[in-house]
Order: structure tokens, then C-alpha cells, then sequence
């Protein structure tokens, strides 16, 4: 586990968690923070040609909401509204909210997002 990357790291992490879930807050908040970058990280891998090191989850979904036929994106559109409501939970828990130290993570909820999660990677 320790030699993994950051994307096999994060995915792994989330892997375990849905199989062996525990409730200890410090552990939910690096789950939750695991599951923007593996979907970024799949775009990367899977769309290198056409991502720059500059584009994050929001560029991404901006392409695939403006994608037409002849985008690579274009199929991705079926599963836009599942990225926007996994990116949705995990701004919550994000450092960009000034509280998010304080909002409390249900367990059984981050397992739902992680299971969701891992189902669009595949999909992806």
C-alpha cells in the first residue's frame, strides 16, 4: 500500500473502506478526500490527451456538459448528474469550506458516495 501512487493510493483507499468500513472521523475525512482525486485521476489516465496538468473535476465536467458528438467526453454525458452530486457531497468536506472541520461525516452516507464513486470510475 505504502509504494502505491497517489491515484492507486486514493482508489485503493476508498476499495477497503467499502469493504471494511470504520467510523473514526480522521479515517471518513481521507476517504472523503480521496474520492475527488480518483475520479480525476481516471480522467487523467484515461483521457491524457486531452486534459492539461491545469484541469481539475470542474473542468472536466464543464467539458463533458458542453461536449457534442465528436467529443471524447460526449459519452460521459448519461453520467453527468452522478459526477456533479459526488462533487457536490465531497465540497462539503473540503478545505474550501471554511467549517469543514466541523461538519459531521455519516459513515453510512460515505459508504453510498464511495460505492457511487467507485461504480462511475468503472464507468468512466
Amino acid at each position: 500500500f505504502e509504494m502505491l501512487n497517489g491515484f492507486n493510493k486514493d482508489l485503493m483507499t476508498l476499495r477497503r473502506f467499502y469493504s471494511d468500513p470504520k467510523d473514526n472521523s480522521l479515517y471518513l475525512r481521507e476517504v472523503i478526500r480521496c474520492i475527488r482525486p480518483s475520479i480525476e485521476g481516471i480522467f487523467r489516465l484515461k483521457y491524457y490527451n486531452y486534459v492539461k496538468d491545469n484541469e481539475w473535476l470542474g473542468d472536466f465536467i464543464a467539458k463533458i456538459r458542453d461536449s457534442n458528438e465528436s467529443s471524447p467526453y460526449y459519452r460521459l454525458k448519461e453520467y453527468i448528474n452522478e459526477i456533479e452530486e459526488i462533487n457536490d457531497y465531497c465540497k462539503q468536506y473540503h478545505h474550501s469550506n471554511p467549517n469543514y472541520l466541523e461538519v459531521n461525516i455519516s459513515s453510512i452516507e460515505l459508504k453510498n458516495y464511495v460505492r457511487r464513486t467507485i461504480k462511475l470510475i468503472e464507468n468512466i
